[in-house]
C-alpha cells in the first residue's frame, strides 16, 4: 500500500507532498528491514546490482571532483546523482515476483487515469466551464498548476504549466505501446486514457508533449515491427495504431472547432523551439535553451575529456542566482560537468537497458508485453529531458529506473528456471539461497503467456 501511494503522487504531484513522500519512504524501508527479519530478503541480481553500483560510483567520483574544484553546486547535484539512484535501488530489491510488478502496472494506470481528469477539470474550471464549488487545487508551494484563460481567447492557444505535465512524456508513450502491442488485451478504460492522454498533450501548449504525442503511436507501431523474432505470431500492430489514431485525430478535431484553437497558433508555436530568436506576446526574444548550448558548448572545450564535475556553473552565462549550475538544457549541461568520459558512461547504462528490454521483448515471455511500452516512454522521457532537467527530480527518476525493476524481475525468474531445471540431473540439493529465490518468484511457475 505505501508503495503504491508514494507511486500514485509521483505521478499526479510530482513536485508536491514532500513530506508526505519522505514518509511514505520511510515506511517502505522499515517494511522491507522488517520482510527481511522474517525470511524474505531483498533481492537484486549481480548484473543489476553492479549497474546500480556503476551509477552510485560515477555519481559520487564526479561529486568528489566537483567538491576539489569548490563547485557550488557539488553537493545539491552530488544529492540527486547518488542519493536517488541507491533510494532506487533499495525499492527496486523490494520488487520480487509478478504480483508485485503487476501492482504496479496498475498502480501507474489508475494514477494516470487520475491524473487526466485532473487535469481536465482543472481547464474546465479555468474557462470558467466547471464550477469551483466542484473542484479542488492540488498544487501546493512547489507543485503547480496554472492555466492563463487569455491565452486561448488573445492567441488562440491553450497555456498549461503544471508539474505534473512531465510526467506524460513517459505515460502516454507506455500507455499507447501497451495497447498496441497487446491487441487482445485493450479495455475500454485504457484506450480512453490513451485518447485522453494524447488530447492533453497536443492542446497543452507545450512543444516536447505534441511532439512526443503525435509521434508515439507510429513509432510504437515501428518498433513491435523492427524487433518481433519470426517466430512469434505477427502482430496487428498497424491496425491498432490506426484504430487509435483515427479516434484521437477525430477528438482532437471536435475539441479544436469547439474551442476556438488556432491551427497556425499552434504549429507556429511549434517551430519557434527551432529558431535562434522566438516570437511571444512580448515581442521578438532570444531562444534561451539554443543560447544556452552555445555558451555551455564554448566552456566544456577547455575541459572536453572530464569536465568540470558536479555542481558546475558557467561563469559567462548563468541562469539563476539561487542555483547558477543548474541549466533546462540537461545533457548540454552533463557534458560541461562529466565531460565526454562521464557522459559516455551514463549512456552506456542507458543503452545496456535498451537492450536488455528489447531481449525480453523478443523473448516472448510474460514480460515482454511490458517491454516495449517501457522502452517508448523512457526513450520519449530521455528526448524530453533535452530542454529540461527533469532527470535531477527523484519523482521522475522512475522513467530509468521502472524498466531497470522489470528487468531484474526477468533476470531472477531465469536465474530459478535454470536452477530448477539443472537439479533434476544433477541432484545437488536446494540451498537456502534457492529456497528464497523460488519462494520470491512464485508466480513465475505460472504459464508464460496469458
Amino acid at each position: 500500500m505505501p508503495v503504491g501511494a508514494l507511486f500514485a503522487l509521483m505521478i499526479v504531484v510530482p513536485s508536491g507532498y514532500q513530506v508526505l513522500k519522505a514518509a511514505l519512504i520511510v515506511i517502505i524501508f522499515g517494511e522491507m528491514i522488517l520482510a527481511a527479519f522474517f525470511g524474505n530478503p531483498p533481492r537484486l541480481h549481480p548484473k543489476i546490482l553492479l549497474q546500480y553500483i556503476g551509477y552510485i560510483s560515477l555519481g559520487s567520483l564526479y561529486g568528489i571532483y566537483g567538491l576539489i574544484q569548490r563547485n557550488a553546486g557539488a553537493l545539491p547535484i552530488t544529492k540527486e546523482v547518488v542519493l536517488y539512484v541507491f533510494i532506487y535501488m533499495v525499492f527496486n530489491s523490494g520488487i520480487t515476483s509478478r504480483s508485485s510488478w503487476k501492482y504496479i502496472h496498475n498502480t501507474l494506470i489508475y494514477a494516470s487515469s487520475f491524473l487526466c481528469l485532473y487535469l481536465i477539470l482543472s481547464a474546465l474550471n479555468a474557462y470558467g466551464l466547471w464550477p469551483d464549488w466542484l473542484y479542488y487545487a492540488l498544487e501546493t508551494d512547489t507543485g503547480y498548476l496554472s492555466i492563463p484563460a487569455d491565452t486561448l481567447k488573445y492567441y488562440g492557444q491553450i497555456a498549461v504549466s503544471s508539474s505534473s505535465l512531465q510526467g506524460l512524456m513517459f505515460l502516454q508513450p507506455y500507455v499507447v505501446g501497451f495497447l498496441i502491442s497487446n491487441p487482445k488485451k485493450r479495455p475500454l478504460l485504457l484506450l480512453l486514457l490513451a485518447i485522453a492522454m494524447t488530447v492533453i498533450m497536443v492542446l497543452s501548449g507545450r512543444r516536447v508533449l505534441l511532439i512526443v504525442a503525435v509521434l508515439s503511436p507510429v513509432v510504437t507501431a515501428m518498433s513491435i515491427r523492427l524487433f518481433r523474432r519470426r517466430h512469434i505470431a505477427k502482430p496487428h500492430a498497424w491496425r491498432a495504431t490506426l484504430v487509435f489514431a483515427g479516434a484521437a485525430i477525430l477528438i482532437l478535431t471536435l475539441v479544436v472547432r469547439l474551442a476556438g484553437i488556432s491551427i497556425d497558433a499552434t504549429f507556429g508555436h511549434l517551430t519557434n523551439a527551432f529558431r535562434s530568436e522566438e516570437v511571444t506576446a512580448g515581442g521578438v526574444i532570444p531562444n534561451v535553451r539554443m543560447e544556452t548550448i552555445q555558451q555551455l558548448f564554448e566552456g566544456w572545450k577547455a575541459r572536453p575529456i572530464f569536465g568540470f564535475g558536479n555542481g558546475a556553473s558557467y561563469a559567462h552565462h548563468i541562469r539563476s542566482d539561487e542555483a547558477p549550475w543548474n541549466y533546462e538544457v540537461q545533457y548540454m549541461q552533463f557534458l560541461y560537468s562529466w565531460g565526454i568520459v562521464g557522459c559516455a558512461l551514463y549512456a552506456a547504462g542507458i543503452a545496456s537497458i535498451a537492450r536488455s528490454l528489447i531481449g525480453i521483448f523478443k523473448s516472448g515471455s510474460f514480460y515482454a508485453q511490458y517491454a516495449v511500452p517501457l522502452l517508448l516512454g523512457m526513450s520519449a522521457f530521455l528526448v524530453g529531458n533535452a530542454t529540461n532537467p527533469y532527470l535531477l527530480k527523484f519523482d521522475a527518476l522512475f522513467v530509468i529506473f521502472l524498466p531497470v525493476t522489470m528487468i531484474n524481475l526477468c533476470l531472477l525468474e531465469r536465474r530459478v528456471s535454470r536452477r530448477r531445471a539443472s537439479q533434476p540431473r544433477t541432484g545437488v540439493a536446494i540451498t537456502r539461497r534457492d529456497r528464497l529465490d523460488i519462494a520470491g518468484t512464485q508466480e513465475s511457475a505460472l504459464p508464460m503467456t496469458q
